[in-house]
């Protein structure tokens, strides 16, 4: 029972403390003064992985053709990039 328990710890991965965040595009700073996207770095100190979707203001805002039902632009479909 020991021996699982230790286990199991020693596969548990955790963030604590604060994280310094950019606040105009929310890369985090890491320890040795690089900034990474979220996603990386989260993803480089846990076990978490990422899937992307849109939220319903986000898809108000990139793809308003979709809330008044005309039909969406041909092409693929992207997000404008950030600026």
């Amino acid at each position: 029972m020991i021996a699982q328990l230790e286990e199991a710890l020693s596969k548990v991965k955790t963030l604590s403390g604060l994280l310094p965040i950019c606040s105009g595009c929310n890369k985090i700073r890491d320890d040795h003064g690089y900034w990474s996207q979220v996603e990386g770095y989260i993803q480089e100190h846990t076990d978490a992985q990422f899937t992307h979707g849109l939220c319903p203001d986000c898809i108000r805002k990139y793809f308003p053709e979709m809330e008044t039902g005309n039909p969406p632009p041909a092409g693929p479909i992207h997000p404008p990039p950030k600026k």
